[in-house]
């Protein structure tokens, strides 16, 4: 009989310590939890959902190869380039890829960064 009361004894202490090592989490906690979770980085650019990062983005307006080396006379051939690209597209009648707001912020995106790299160190 003693060794049933025993038994019972340790198995509600083993409960007791079961549920006291379980931690409590408030409703206010799981809520701050639930918002503060996260979540992919979105890169939008003129109200459109970019797939890439904005650097490649960019890079691909101007049809430029990140990594290079590039100088300001670069980059405004480029940014001269993709605008008659452009305006011979919407002559003909073409769709573009690209309008020249995105041309715009691209080479805008891309000199900054140019100035970025060159004061770096």
């Amino acid at each position: 009989m003693t060794y049933i009361i025993f038994l019972f004894v340790c198995f509600i202490l083993k409960f007791l310590v079961e549920d006291y090592k379980e931690p409590v989490v408030s409703e206010v906690d799981q809520i701050i939890n639930s918002i503060t979770e996260k979540k992919p980085v979105k890169y939008i650019s003129n109200g459109v959902e970019l797939k890439t990062t904005l650097k490649r983005h960019y890079f691909d307006i101007l049809d430029m190869e990140n990594g290079k080396i590039y100088d300001r006379e670069m980059i405004a051939e480029q940014v001269i380039k993709q605008h008659s690209f452009y305006n011979e597209d919407v002559k003909v009648g073409y769709k573009t890829k690209f309008n020249t707001k995105d041309i715009n912020l691209a080479e805008n995106y891309i000199l900054n960064y140019y100035d970025y790299i060159v004061n770096l160190n």
